[in-house]
């Protein structure tokens, strides 16, 4: 996972918890931009998406949220 992409994922879980912070990626896999996501990481999402999982939960618990 991108160093980038792990602290953004982590600093969602700790301000809004794991629900909340699946919910932020799940809206980003599907081009809306919320919580932290913003167009100049977006590409860090749908990266991921694309080559490992579109499962937000995989992303959280590679990140170690």
């Amino acid at each position: 996972m991108n160093p980038e992409l792990q602290k953004i994922v982590q600093r969602m879980v700790d301000q809004h918890g794991r629900q909340l912070a699946a919910s932020i990626i799940l809206a980003a896999h599907n081009g809306r931009l919320s919580g932290p996501i913003n167009p100049a990481n977006m590409h860090l999402f749908r990266r991921y998406r694309n080559s490992v999982s579109a499962d937000p939960f995989v992303m959280l618990k590679e990140a170690g949220a």
